[in-house]
């Protein structure tokens, strides 16, 4: 693996309202956002078509159904003060989870960069990228708003 998609989508999500648009579409809409993230670097790369969105979509699901939305519940869950449990400890649990959840991102990203074919036919525009990706994860239409705003974050400068 050449973590080519890992560094382009740790950069990406540094990007103004770029990781605030993916957690509202996650925690909204139901999204994977290691799969929003490769479908716009897919795009980019002119890598992107409905059938490999559709491929990645599948795999992203998967993944994320029973690998990392349950590291993040489990993460989320340690925020609460629990009257038994030490904070120290708790929140020593809480960092290592969360290095867990990063991990099972960094994993999918590998393997949603290796799914992914070589170079064919002209780059694609975020907006679009995106909208194939919806189609593929078969996101609800409501999320079309949220997706243009995370367009216009890759659009600008």
């Amino acid at each position: 693996m050449s973590w080519a998609l890992w560094d382009w989508a740790a950069a990406a999500y540094g990007r103004p309202q770029v990781a605030e648009t993916c957690l509202t579409l996650q925690d909204q809409h139901g999204f994977c956002v290691a799969y929003l993230l490769w479908a716009v670097w897919a795009g980019e790369q002119a890598m992107l078509s409905a059938e490999t969105a559709a491929k990645a979509a599948t795999l992203a699901r998967a993944w994320d159904l029973s690998v990392t939305s349950p590291l993040r519940a489990a993460r989320r869950g340690l925020k609460i003060d629990h009257p038994c449990i030490a904070a120290p400890g708790r929140e020593a649990l809480r960092a290592q989870i969360k290095s867990d959840e990063l991990t099972a991102e960094r994993l999918l990203l590998a393997a949603l960069e290796v799914l992914t074919p070589p170079p064919a036919g002209p780059p694609r525009a975020p907006a679009e990228a995106l909208e194939l990706a919806r189609q593929a994860w078969r996101g609800d239409p409501p999320a079309n708003s949220v997706l243009a705003r995370l367009a216009d974050a890759f659009s600008k400068p």
